[in-house]
């Protein structure tokens, strides 16, 4: 069994504005209440099977609503559900990493750390 841990490329575009963040702050601190689901964007670099499903390379929105897990293809707009587990850590992640395993030939992710936060996504 092999692991590996693959750090999520931040499509153009997504990138931070830190004076942005500090004029919308209140705005989004109040809105945060009323919308509980949160989501980032991914990118996907090899076929992954998440749980039983196999995602394919490509760029995807990761919409996280417990204890759903929603990937939505950007290209496409394709959407799948799974269930997840999502986790808070002891520390804020430095970048956005998918954690597989290679199980008889085939990458399985395991894990998503999401870059900025505690959060962390596991699933069986």
């Amino acid at each position: 069994m092999i692991s590996q841990c693959v750090t999520a490329k931040v499509p153009p575009g997504c990138g931070s504005n830190e004076r942005g963040k500090a004029f919308f702050k209140p705005f989004l601190a109040s809105t945060a209440a009323a919308d509980q689901s949160k989501s980032d964007r991914i990118s996907i670099g090899i076929a992954s099977k998440v749980g039983q499903v196999e995602l394919q390379p490509g760029e995807y929105k990761l919409v996280v609503d417990e204890p759903k897990v929603r990937f939505i293809e950007l290209k496409t707009g394709k959407s799948l559900e799974l269930d997840a587990r999502v986790e808070s850590g002891d520390r804020k992640f430095d970048s956005t990493k998918i954690h597989t395993q290679s199980v008889d030939g085939v990458s399985q992710s395991r894990q998503i750390r999401i870059g900025g936060t505690e959060t962390r996504i596991a699933f069986d």
